[in-house]
Parts: C-alpha cells; structure tokens; sequence
C-alpha cells in the first residue's frame, strides 16, 4: 500500500491536480525520497514471499507462504472491488448519489441511493417489460 500511495503523490503532481505543490519537501526532494522509499518498500514486499529454512518451516503448523498469501488475496479483492463498482457499474449506468439528512433526534447522516440510467436503465425497463415487478414466482417460473 506504500508503494502505492508514494506513486500516487507522484501522479498527483503529473496528472490531475496541476496545481498541486507539497507542503513540507520541495519536489525535487520529495522525489528523491520516492525514488530511495519504493524500492526499499519493494525489498520488503519480495523478502515476505522469501522461503524460511526448511527445519524452521517443518516447525511450524501453518507454513510461511500463507501470510503473504491472505495479505495478496485481500489486496488484489480490494483492487477488483474498486475496478466494479467505481469503472464498471458507472459505464454499465449505475450512479450513486449522496445526499444529507437529519434525523428526528437532531443527529446528521448521509444517504445514499441508487440510480439507473443509460444501459441499466434500459436494461431495467426490458426486465420488467418481459418479467414484470408485481407477477408472482409461480407465473414466472412457469413459462420456463
């Protein structure tokens, strides 16, 4: 996830926010901190995947590849996660808005609801066109 982020404060500068300056380091020192914390950070993510010794892994009840393993897998369901809902679902016509609201104690909250539009929209309208909303189970199973 560092590495990640420290590319990240570099596409800041390149990409969207033209005007962005970082606080605390000139960029060209903060580069160079990127350049020396990346690579570093990339030794580390290799080392976890790195073997134990066979007589430490024969100790052991769960072996060595598992940790780094789990900590992949929940990283690369993140990455799937975001490229669904916040590239596809928005191509596909699925747009969530926000909106605040009060409750009657007085607290603040946020709602969110879901709109279609586009494909999904369409593809909404076909759906209950041909299956309808208000036919029951039985009706509908039965044409198959």
């Amino acid at each position: 996830m560092f590495i990640v982020v420290s590319l990240g404060v570099l596409a800041l500068h390149h990409q969207s926010f033209r005007g962005w300056k970082p606080a605390l380091f000139r960029y060209p020192v903060l580069v160079t901190i990127i350049a020396i914390y990346v690579p570093l950070n990339f030794f580390v993510l290799v080392l976890t995947w790195w073997p134990a010794p066979k007589e430490v892994e024969k100790k052991k009840a769960i072996p060595s590849i598992a940790t780094p393993s789990v900590a992949t897998g929940i990283i690369f369901f993140g990455l799937i996660y975001w490229v669904v809902f916040a590239k596809v679902l928005p191509a596909l016509g699925y747009e969530v808005s926000s909106a605040p609201d009060e409750l009657v104690d007085g607290s603040r909250i946020v709602t969110y609801k879901r709109h279609k539009t586009g494909f999904a929209k369409r593809a909404d309208d076909w759906w209950n066109e041909r299956f309808g909303r208000g036919r029951r189970k039985e009706e509908v199973m039965g044409r198959f």
